[in-house]
């Protein structure tokens, strides 16, 4: 489907300086030495225990410049957990959040509708729910332009949105990766690189991946009929034990759809929810 979505709330960071490339390789879980000029990776930032700082769609522009977003979070405490081993690098890192706005469209609906944007602004090309997708990012004197441009195509609500985000299977931070939680335990593999040089928390990622076995991992679930959930509901093994927690949910015409962080003991069981005293079986997909 011809579509796009606003986001609300993204966070979005230029890093800029000669040790910029060095850094980030550094840094990051993924390598970016890899990136040409305009191509863009996913990769997290992590604390030496494994934990998720945040994880960054980045993009590079040239050895000295890069935009980092991501979709949520406390944006004072992504750039201290990005920033906290410069030390001598010559390296910046700015926030264009409250400069520019971020808006996710399908490469059909951008290319079929002639979408045109300023000198000033980026075109990212993605691959969000693993289609052929492109992040515009547009400064706040260019918003209105780009709103008249889009006028005649689909706008996803936010429901739309994260359903799309959850059959797709790819979790995001700060909605389902949590800082508190262990990268590793939202099977985000696409965003770790096992050929690169040493970061923060490799460790701890190399040391769950051999063993197979992190203390939980991001599931998606779907459930027949619709219910109401809440981010937090426990989730349940067939015994009424408490396997996990409901972490989102979207929902279809007909069916619920939800994250859930499953307990590593429970990883193989059935998972229910408890609605109105009575359990109602879900299926992982």
């Amino acid at each position: 489907m011809n579509s796009f979505f606003h986001f609300t709330n993204p966070i979005i960071l230029i890093v800029s300086g000669k040790d910029s490339l060095r850094y980030l390789q550094a840094r990051l879980t993924n390598n970016i030495l890899e990136l040409d000029d305009n191509q863009s990776v996913y990769a997290a930032c992590l604390s030496p225990q494994g934990k998720t700082g945040a994880l960054f769609y980045v993009t590079k522009i040239s050895n000295e410049e890069f935009i980092l977003t991501t979709l949520s979070g406390d944006e004072e405490n992504v750039i201290r957990s990005l920033s906290c081993f410069i030390v001598a690098d010559q390296v910046t890192i700015s926030s264009l959040s409250n400069t520019h706005q971020l808006i996710y469209i399908t490469k059909k609906a951008f290319d079929s509708n002639s979408i045109s944007i300023k000198d000033n602004d980026f075109l990212i090309f993605n691959n969000r729910f693993n289609t052929e997708s492109i992040d515009l990012l547009i400064s706040n004197k260019n918003i209105e332009e780009i709103s008249k441009q889009l006028i005649n195509i689909n706008e996803l609500s936010e429901n739309e949105f994260n359903l799309n985000r959850i059959l797709s299977k790819l979790p995001e931070f700060n909605f389902e990766i949590k800082e508190d939680s262990l990268f590793i335990e939202s099977q985000r593999y696409d965003a770790i690189s096992n050929t690169k040089g040493c970061y923060a928390g490799q460790e701890v990622v190399e040391r769950v991946l051999a063993k197979g076995k992190p203390p939980a991992v991001i599931s998606a679930f779907k459930v027949d009929n619709i219910h109401d959930l809440s981010v937090g509901d426990s989730i349940y093994t067939a015994d009424k034990d408490v396997a996990g927690t409901i972490l989102s949910y979207a929902y279809s015409k007909t069916d619920t759809y939800f994250y859930a962080r499953v307990k590593q003991k429970y990883i193989d069981n059935s998972i229910y929810l408890l609605i109105k005293e009575e359990l109602v079986s879900s299926q992982c997909f």
